[in-house]
């Protein structure tokens, strides 16, 4: 979609949107999708096994010149770091409140930089709140370890990154 929408979003901005952009000659319809293609699917699962990084996001946001995405890159990868570090104290501390937070300015951070799962950990931990036990608020966090090991081996990769250490 060419198009933006400002937060709070409202349900009938969104529809007007999404009737806007959506082809409307030859375009499915609900009824041409079978029950199989609607199936609920774990979000988390499909972007940790296949789109951990989208790696035009960036790209898209400042353009293609080497030394602005490597300078990008690695900004997040401290403000990442640090954000995770304060959010394993509030969910030790079992501050929610705190977490939800961090977890929201996390979550804006990595949609900009292309972390797809690590943003969905971040949303997820967001939307727990206060009513997330314990354990749960364990299991939420731990998947956001994992996604930013994924987020982090995969930005180690990139040739501008690497480039950009080298020099300092």
């Amino acid at each position: 979609m060419d198009d933006y929408l400002s937060k709070p979003v409202r349900t009938h901005q969104l529809g007007e949107m999404i009737r806007r952009w959506l082809p409307s000659d030859g375009a499915p319809t609900l009824a041409s999708f079978g029950a199989a293609d609607c199936e609920e699917v774990d979000v988390i699962e499909v972007e940790l096994g296949h789109c951990v990084y989208d790696d035009q996001a960036l790209k898209r946001l400042v353009g293609e010149e080497p030394g602005l995405l490597a300078e990008f890159r690695q900004r997040f990868i401290v403000s990442a770091l640090n954000t995770v570090d304060e959010m394993r104290r509030a969910a030790s501390d079992g501050n929610t409140a705190t977490l939800s937070g961090l977890a929201h300015r996390l979550s804006s951070s990595c949609r900009m930089i292309g972390a797809v799962a690590l943003g969905e950990c971040c949303s997820r931990i967001e939307r727990a709140g206060s009513g997330c036990s314990p354990s749960e608020m364990h299991g939420l966090m731990s998947q956001l370890e994992d996604a930013l090991a994924h987020v982090m081996t995969r930005l180690s990769g990139h040739e501008a990154l690497q480039h950009s250490n080298a020099s300092d």
